[in-house]
């Protein structure tokens, strides 16, 4: 039986998307919402628009480190604020991913 090929989540390409075309940058913010939950307590959105973004899909970014801390938190390991890296950085991610 073949395997089922792992495809990067439609989420995650969207966000990265908004979050490159509105400037580059996304930032979170501590919440208690239940939304907030799925991403580690935190809301995201772009910085130059506040369009939200999705807590999930953020947080799959910022961990697979498709966005860069800025380094803008109150303490040094907790930046505020990431800085998506390019589009072919991204891209070159995906084909990683998906053939892992």
């Amino acid at each position: 039986m073949a395997s089922k090929r792992k495809k990067l989540h439609r989420n995650v390409q969207v966000a990265f998307s908004r979050i490159y075309q509105s400037g580059g940058y996304i930032c979170r913010q501590s919440s208690d919402a239940e939304e907030a939950m799925r991403g580690g307590c935190f809301i995201y959105f772009a910085r130059d628009n506040n369009a939200p973004i999705s807590p999930a899909a953020a947080k799959f970014i910022i961990e697979n480190g498709l966005a860069e801390p800025v380094s803008d938190g109150l303490f040094a390991d907790t930046s505020q604020s990431f800085r998506a890296v390019s589009p072919s950085e991204f891209h070159s991610f995906k084909e990683r991913y998906e053939t892992m």
